[in-house]
């Protein structure tokens, strides 16, 4: 709680009923987001939220439930009241759709019907306990399929971990295939740049150490990119990278206008992590069209209405600001 601003005891938890192990994430999150400046407006949304929602027993997963409605009601400016009565015209967090869908299981006391019929917006929710209808699992097709996506293959834990956190394996095969080793960095090297000068060593196995020495950071170009340049063992190495904290000056999104129902535009900051449509498909109404991510929030935008894909103004991994253009219908 200490790294989270929390120096001591504070009966301030009997008015927002955060639980302490998401209090300290749900603050960085809040920064990460731009909203540090209304964490209080956010701990009193908590406590509507979960008051909204049947007063949950929060523990993980039911926590992030209220905390990512609280900060996305927070992050565009609507009141409780603005939930309930328009939930079936909102792109709400996805963990808040898949709790009304009954996919944590049905809450103690149950749904408030009127309320999980708009968020649900016509989907038939679960009324049994989800493991009840689950499919038995297939690892040997799992492994296959883990295997056609990082091209080589895998261990039995690796399947499991696959068929427990899909996306997050393969995330974390993606990133081994782009960056290597890392794990034979130290946690200072993972976490934070050389300075010019500074020299580190690496081991890459028993007798085998590098020595890394960062000689100079360039201009960059007008794509964002810089060379570094580097000594490594004594002989000078460049390496090409793009300067993220560049990029939103470089590129401005196309902002949409939120009374055009042609327009579908994300709900808050992250990236586009999935197009759900191509250009010139047909959208039904409360269909998604994309899914966007911001520290561990994902959300499906749905369309408003329905029509013809004119335009997909953004594409997978795009860094995205509140408004932006996605994409726009005929």
């Amino acid at each position: 709680m200490f790294e989270s601003g929390l120096k001591s005891p504070t009966a301030e938890v009997y008015e927002h009923e955060i639980p302490g192990g998401q209090y300290s994430n749900l603050k960085p999150q809040v920064t990460s987001l731009g909203l540090l400046d209304k964490w209080d407006d956010i701990k009193k949304m908590y406590r509507q939220v979960n008051d909204a929602l049947g007063n949950l027993i929060k523990v993980t997963p039911s926590s992030k439930v209220v905390g990512d409605l609280a900060l996305f009601l927070v992050r565009n400016n609507l009141t409780i009241d603005d939930f309930k009565n328009n939930a079936d015209k909102l792109s709400l967090p996805q963990s808040v759709v898949d709790f009304f869908k009954g996919y944590l299981g049905q809450p103690y006391g149950g749904f408030d019907r009127k309320l999980q019929q708009k968020v649900l917006k016509g989907e038939t929710p679960l009324t049994v306990r989800p493991g009840e209808i689950l499919p038995e699992y297939d690892f040997t097709k799992a492994k296959e399929e883990l295997e056609s996506i990082v091209s080589s293959e895998v261990e039995f834990r690796e399947v499991v971990s696959y068929a427990l956190y899909g996306k997050v394996i393969e995330d974390y095969f993606n990133f081994n295939k782009e960056y290597g080793d890392v794990w034979v960095l130290s946690t200072k090297d993972f976490f934070f740049p050389l300075n010019i000068g500074e020299e580190t060593v690496i081991d890459l196995e028993e007798g085998k150490t590098i020595f890394v020495k960062l000689i100079a950071i360039g201009e960059a170009d007008s794509k964002g990119q810089r060379t570094l340049t580097f000594e490594v063992n004594g002989e000078s190495r460049f390496v090409t990278v793009k300067d993220l904290s560049l990029q939103a000056s470089l590129k401005q999104n196309l902002k949409g206008d939120k009374s055009n129902p042609n327009h579908i535009i994300a709900t808050m900051p992250g990236k586009i992590s999935k197009i759900l449509v191509k250009e010139s498909d047909f959208v039904n109404k409360n269909q998604p069209v994309c899914i966007t991510e911001a520290m561990k929030m994902e959300t499906k935008i749905v369309s408003l209405k329905e029509g013809k894909v004119k335009n997909i103004l953004l594409k997978e991994g795009d860094l995205i600001e509140e408004q932006d253009l996605i994409i726009e219908l005929e």
